[in-house]
């Protein structure tokens, strides 16, 4: 039956047939537009004078050969979930690149967390690259606590899951979790075609997994617990479902691995002594994080939700410590929120927030979950004249616990307009230096008290005529002596390193250096070895880190001969140009967190570090995406265990 509602009159020569449905099209489009017409029509083929395609063993129904067909002739057509698989087949079997380039705008603009595992298999299966790679970056991040959820999971073939289990999509899943979903996955019979058992592919693959859960790479896997009881319940289905056809596979010889392995998840590793001290608090990394919005609210700033996370890497789990919005803050300050000016400190039991552009702080009680809120902390710091104003602010604590702010101030050659809290640079209004005030935390007044401030520094690049509010950067560390270092950095030629012995009266140093490398390195943070600074360089544009120099402790010297080579912090695979990347580099004692927005509802997480070769260890990726701060600290352990671990909270329905 001829389905086309085209007039017959166009001078058809082709008829495109599935079963007993056809359209009729011309020929000479088809070839135009398919490498597989164009070869089968222009070739030396039998078939290549018959005015028939038969698309019978492709294609279900005439319903998406007419789409595809139409698409063609006018380059428009509606995809939905209902059709896209039989789309996607067509267009890779005809090989249409017109219709290919069309396919992947829409599945890129339709990836999310709900979608990308079936983005992921069908352009594994068709050869759609692009998206394969992006929709498996965020399958690897989101597979753990959204995708294995899903029970779309559940229809993955032996094939497929085998490919994701051995490339590492699964690798921030806990040992528990995988078995759950083994069980879960071998227990989905009967089935929608008729099959009433697992066929032994089906149980080859899982026996391949289970036997990797076993190795010692299993202990690296995060902690979320099961109930073992749950999985001994898969356990009693899978056996009655194995025992039904005896001579497909060796039932007991798989019951008894796949007890094993529980056995082997559920026994918890001898772990050594500890110190009193270290049985009350553990390594984390504190992070705050804001929720992205619709693209319709995005400026609804009362709609904006922000969550301090705790993740503990010894065990690969995110916790939820608080949820707030900016009744945190006074009215006008959300909007700094969104950007990077929040500094995110801890100091005896408490979070401090710091809002450097706006001069405010909030103060989070984790123990006793209370907030606290102060302004303008910096009033009672001086500045000498009215050229000089306020510029960046840093927070950091010293290992003992207190709390120190250094507030760079920069000199202009004439006056500034103020209004807003905006600085405006008039006409030939050039930067003439700078300098840094440094103050201690008072517990008693809870007021930051001057501890020193530095000489001038004179700016010799006259010709920066630029906000330079906005192209300095500073990284900030005090050591286990009570040893203060930071370095900022203008441009090339003006920058410094600044030394401050805490403990004594005695003035500060003041280095003046210059960045010869061949490309401009932003201190991005600083380390602490075990007699020497270590300041971080890192290079956007190649996505890489290194040793920019290093500061013995109480020298006056930076060596920058010291050189451990270049480390990329993102794998090859994940380098590619997105819309809203951003990135946070955080210090801890003896190495760095770095966290890189890929995509949304995708973040890596990596620690890197610096001693002896540079390494790089792949962490479970936070929940909430957008970080805009993040602390490494030690928590107590009594409020961690109180924390919520977060898997799939939020992410679906944000």
């Amino acid at each position: 039956m001829d389905l086309f509602v085209e007039e017959k009159s166009k001078d058809y020569d082709l008829v495109v047939k599935v079963g007993a449905d056809c359209i009729r099209a011309h020929k000479s489009v088809l070839v135009e537009h398919s490498e597989y017409c164009k070869a089968l029509f222009c070739g030396q083929y039998r078939d290549s004078l018959k005015n028939e395609l038969d698309l019978s063993e492709i294609a279900r129904n005439i319903s998406e050969v007419r789409a595809v067909v139409s698409f063609m002739y006018t380059g428009d057509m509606l995809v939905d979930n209902e059709n896209l698989t039989d789309i996607m087949k067509l267009s890779s079997f005809l090989s249409v690149s017109s219709l290919d380039k069309y396919l992947v705008k829409y599945l890129l603009e339709a990836l999310s967390v709900k979608t990308c595992l079936k983005y992921y298999c069908l352009c594994w299966q068709y050869g759609f690259k692009e998206v394969e790679r992006k929709a498996g970056i965020m399958l690897k991040a989101r597979f753990h606590d959204c995708v294995i959820k899903d029970e779309n999971s559940l229809n993955f073939t032996p094939d497929m899951l085998k490919h994701v289990f051995d490339n590492s999509f699964l690798k921030f899943c806990s040992g528990a979790g995988i078995l759950k979903f083994i069980a879960k996955w071998l227990e989905r019979y009967p089935d929608e075609i008729g099959n009433e058992i697992p066929d032994k592919s089906m149980v080859e693959v899982s026996t391949h997994i289970l036997h990797s859960l076993n190795n010692t790479e299993a202990q690296k896997r995060p902690k979320i617990n099961i109930p073992k009881l749950s999985i001994e319940e898969d356990l009693v289905k899978i056996k009655k479902l194995l025992e039904k056809e005896q001579k497909m596979v060796k039932t007991d010889e798989f019951l008894d691995l796949f007890r094993r392995t529980m056995s082997n998840l559920y026994t918890e590793p001898e772990l050594p002594e500890m110190s009193e001290d270290k049985k009350k608090s553990t390594p984390v990394l504190v992070t705050l994080s804001l929720r992205d919005m619709p693209e319709g609210k995005r400026y609804l700033f009362e709609k904006y939700v922000y969550d301090l996370c705790v993740y503990n890497p010894e065990t690969g789990i995110w916790y939820l410590l608080t949820t707030f919005k900016k009744k945190v803050f006074k009215q006008n300050a959300v909007i700094n929120l969104m950007e990077d000016d929040l500094t995110l400190v801890h100091a005896r039991g408490k979070l401090y927030l710091m809002d450097g552009y706006r001069r405010d702080m909030a103060t989070y009680d984790y123990t006793n979950r209370v907030w606290y809120y102060w302004e303008d902390f910096i009033s009672d710091l001086v500045l000498n004249d009215e050229f000089e104003h306020h510029s960046n602010l840093y927070l950091t604590t010293t290992p003992s616990g207190d709390m120190y702010l250094v507030v760079e101030v920069l000199r202009w050659r004439n006056d500034i307009k103020e209004f807003d809290d905006v600085y405006e640079l008039q006409e030939n209004n050039i930067l003439d230096g700078f300098y840094f005030i440094a103050a201690r935390y008072g517990k008693e007044d809870e007021t930051f008290h001057e501890v020193f401030r530095t000489e001038m520094i004179p700016v010799t690049n006259k010709e920066m005529e630029f906000n330079i509010v906005e192209m300095s950067y500073c990284s900030l560390k005090v050591n286990k002596k009570n040893e203060m270092i930071f370095v900022q950095t203008l441009n090339r030629d003006n920058n410094v390193a600044v030394l401050f012995d805490l403990k004594e009266d005695a003035p500060c140093k003041t280095i003046p250096f210059k960045i010869e490398k061949e490309y401009w390195s932003l201190p991005t943070c600083i380390l602490e070895d075990e007699d020497k600074f270590v300041v971080i360089g890192e290079d956007y544009r190649k996505d890489e880190m290194f040793v920019l120099f290093e500061c013995q402790y109480g020298s006056n010297d930076l060596n920058f001969e010291t050189y451990h080579g270049d480390i990329s912090y993102i794998h090859s695979s994940e380098k590619f140009k997105v819309q809203n990347r951003s990135t946070k580099t955080v210090a801890g004692k003896e190495s760095l967190w770095h966290i890189e927005k890929l995509l949304d509802d995708v973040s890596v997480c990596r620690q890197v570090a610096f001693k002896g070769e540079p390494s790089v260890v792949d962490h479970t990726p936070p929940p909430f995406t957008s970080i805009i701060s993040a602390h490494e600290m030690d928590f107590p352990i009594d409020v961690l265990e109180k924390l919520n671990p977060i898997t799939d909270l939020l992410l679906y329905g944000k």
